[in-house]
């Protein structure tokens, strides 16, 4: 008897251990779609700033006119077919959506205000809110470039750890990525990139070299333009036949085209940020 009882209950913990390894499933720690939108901001920076020289007019002492529509257009279909699939016309029609910049004039509110409410662009649901508006807010009180990345490396954990769906996640991580690209760019001399094609562009040596640039007032500028890039995205991709972004899985369509759009917009609206800053302080 003594046998049986045991022999009965060695099964018994067999059978709930197995029911206990089939209750686990796989946690998704987002490093795939990490990394990849990483990579696509990068190339996305490089792309831009190689494009930007032809893309500037001087118009006066320190002020250009800045085709944004030419250099979103030109980032997205150097992207294309690596991190997306599009086909023209919908660059077209997401790149049609900007317009010429008179920098440094047109970011003199944004830099006036030193705010931006993320509600109003009806991008994100309010969980998503929840989450990214404090950091926003946070973000744009901050003008140490290393305090930025360890805050956007926080906020990334907190985004992968949350209970918001995958696709509601994956669209904040195009935020937070975009941020530390932004800090790692700077890291790496991006502004004097920058500062270079205003110099060849006005033929001068050294002109905006070493003029102050203020990390909030870049920030502010990349923020905006990523949530009207992803507005503007989400309602392109939903409406585009042919666009598809295969690494996300399931983030095609409206939600894909957020993420691409937002991308975009917040690399365009960092170089410039960057470059109004630097016609800004050289102008004082």
């Amino acid at each position: 008897m003594k046998k049986l009882i045991s022999s009965i209950f060695a099964v018994l913990i067999l059978v709930s251990s197995c029911n206990q390894e089939q209750d686990l499933s796989p946690v998704n720690n987002f490093e795939k779609e990490i990394s990849f939108l990483t990579e696509m901001n990068k190339s996305g920076l490089n792309l831009t700033v190689s494009n930007l020289g032809k893309n500037i007019t001087p118009i006066g002492n320190n002020e250009i006119t800045l085709n944004q529509r030419q250099l979103v257009k030109g980032m997205l279909s150097g992207l294309n077919g690596q991190y997306f699939n599009a086909d023209e016309k919908t660059i077209m029609d997401f790149s049609s959506n900007y317009g010429e910049l008179r920098l440094p004039d047109h970011f003199a509110n944004a830099r006036k205000n030193g705010t931006v409410d993320l509600s109003t662009f009806e991008i994100y649901s309010e969980d998503q809110l929840a989450l990214v508006q404090p950091f926003v807010d946070d973000l744009l009180n901050e003008e140490d470039l290393n305090a930025t990345k360890s805050k956007a490396i926080s906020f990334q954990q907190s985004v992968v750890s949350s209970t918001l769906s995958d696709d509601e996640k994956i669209q904040l991580l195009t935020l937070s990525t975009g941020v530390i690209s932004f800090a790692e760019f700077v890291e790496d001399g991006g502004i004097d990139l920058i500062a270079n094609e205003l110099d060849i562009i006005y033929s001068s040596n050294g002109r905006v070299q070493g003029c102050s640039v203020s990390s909030r007032n870049v920030l502010a500028s990349a923020v905006v333009g990523l949530a009207g890039g992803a507005a503007t995205g989400g309602y392109v991709g939903a409406t585009a036949g042919t666009f598809t972004v295969p690494i996300l899985g399931t983030a095609v369509g409206g939600v894909g085209g957020a993420v691409f759009g937002g991308a975009a917009g917040f690399v365009s609206g960092l170089i410039s940020g960057v470059a109004a800053e630097l016609l800004t302080s050289c102008g004082r």
